[in-house]
């Protein structure tokens, strides 16, 4: 049986303090292990010494090869014209800048070959590490894992990280790519977990580049990631189970999503826009919680009872007399009959969580 044929794909631009030794340390543990390899770096119209860097490894290592992205330049369109080139049984993507340690390929490599369709990897589990990582850069990396987590359910919390392995039957599958930048990073993993690929995550380690600056500008990228992770979730959605454990959630967050939203607006006197999306939010966020068995269908139910409840009181309280007349008296009774139903809703429900669905 001839062994697994893993291809690198590095896309560079600008890179040519750092693309070297990237390239010597990977083939070094490549060739160390007695993988067969092919590395293909994807130059994105570099202006320094780039591909002369990549063509000095060249000369010495057919297995090394350098190509030029034809069309328009971008992150994401370099990794695809990488994908459209590549030869091997599975595909490793590594970035230019050293950040991505060479041991962590060969633990991607046995898992392609032994255990599953994807190699994830995370920093953020027992047994990762980082260094330099900057501050403020964690912080939204953090944020942007938990919500994408959250919204599809996942337990694995470095999607973001572009530095990860595939099978080719994974990259078939996941075609046509979408995205033409960094958001690519997050369009292949989701696509190979929403289309039932098989995954396995090990710890990995990352260190900041020593030289040079990251390509990646946050602030331009946070549209376009957003873009990508609701168009996947929305392919996620179109499953009529998933539906079903969805729906629910949101439902019953509505009508508490409505109590707090009348505090905000008669209490805090917050504007009619904030009030809004505090309301659409807290729904949300109750389906994703009901989705994944987080909270109790009966507490929730229960806990909204109460918070109508607290509402007519407070109600009552602000407005005194006039919380008695015929025009007082009709959002009393409206919050009233809403915690009514919630409470003869919560004694006839058995307490039972949502089913989680088979990952």
């Amino acid at each position: 049986m001839n062994p697994m044929r893993l291809s690198i794909i590095i896309p560079a631009r600008n890179e040519a303090s750092s693309v070297g030794p990237t390239l010597d340390g990977v083939r070094r543990r490549l060739a160390q292990e007695g993988i067969p390899y092919e590395i293909i770096v994807v130059d994105e119209g570099s202006t320094d010494a780039t591909p002369d860097e990549v063509m000095q490894r060249a000369a010495v290592d057919p297995a090394v090869r350098l190509l030029h992205n034809p069309g328009p330049q971008g992150f994401g369109r370099a990794i695809r014209c990488g994908l459209d080139a590549f030869t091997g049984d599975a595909v490793v993507l590594v970035m230019a800048d050293d950040s991505d340690d060479p041991e962590d390929v060969i633990q991607y490599y046995y898992i392609l070959r032994d255990k599953a369709d994807c190699a994830f990897g995370s920093r953020w589990i027992r047994g990762g590490h980082v260094q330099g990582y900057p501050p403020v850069k964690r912080i939204l990396n953090r944020l942007a894992n938990t919500f994408i987590r959250l919204l599809f359910g996942l337990r694995y919390n470095d999607v973001t990280n572009a530095f990860k392995g595939y099978r080719r039957e994974v990259i078939d599958g996941c075609r046509p790519f979408l995205s033409p930048h960094f958001n690519l990073t997050v369009e292949l993993p989701l696509k190979a977990i929403v289309r039932g690929y098989t995954y396995a995550v090990v710890p990995i380690g990352w260190r900041d580049r020593k030289t040079g600056r990251s390509l990646l500008r946050i602030e331009e990228m946070g549209s376009r990631y957003l873009y990508i992770v609701l168009n996947i979730w929305l392919e996620k959605r179109r499953y009529r189970d998933e539906l079903n454990l969805l729906w629910p959630g949101v439902v019953w967050g509505t009508p508490l999503a409505m109590v707090v939203a009348a505090f905000m607006q008669t209490i805090l006197q917050l504007p009619a826009t904030a009030v809004f999306w505090a309301c659409l939010l807290l729904a949300l966020l109750s389906g994703l919680l009901l989705r994944d068995e987080v909270v109790c269908r009966r507490c929730l139910q229960t806990a909204t009872a109460a918070a109508l409840l607290l509402l007519v009181a407070a109600y009552s309280l602000k407005h005194g007399s006039a919380a008695l007349t015929p025009a007082g008296l009709g959002p009393s009774l409206v919050l009233l009959g809403l915690a009514l139903y919630c409470i003869i809703a919560a004694r006839g429900s058995r307490g039972a969580l949502v089913p989680r669905t088979a990952r």
